[in-house]
């Protein structure tokens, strides 16, 4: 049972890994879309366009031909995030049920032992 929980574990780091630098991806995409863009040509005069002509260009994957993904789509990230929560939430309730599961053969063990003690001493 450790072994499948260290697997669970090493699963669940490589799921985070990948969400974590999709993540990153995108924010520095982000970011170098403010500074280099010029909004004034774009069009965008007040900060709410700029933020939203920053999203519809955030909106889409870019790739390169030679390179493949360079930096995912925002909702490529949304969906590696619900996954990284989802297995995580998993992980943890497997991890709850294990501990259940010692617990139970933990009491089944002091119920044995004092019975045991209870048929030694004669307090049947």
């Amino acid at each position: 049972m450790k072994e499948e929980m260290k697997k669970r574990i090493e699963e669940l780091y490589e799921i985070e890994y990948t969400y974590r630098k999709a993540e990153h991806q995108i924010k520095l995409r982000e970011a170098r879309l403010h500074i280099h863009t010029d909004f004034k040509e774009q069009g965008c005069t007040n900060q709410k366009m700029r933020d939203s002509y920053v999203y519809d260009k955030l909106s889409t994957a870019l790739t390169d031909k030679k390179k493949g993904l360079i930096c995912p789509s925002l909702e490529t990230l949304k969906e590696l995030e619900a996954d990284y929560h989802y297995q995580l939430r998993l992980y943890e309730l497997e991890k709850d049920l294990m501990k259940q599961e010692i617990n139970k053969e933990a009491l089944k063990e002091l119920e044995m032992d004092i019975s045991k003690i209870r048929h030694e001493t004669g307090m049947v």
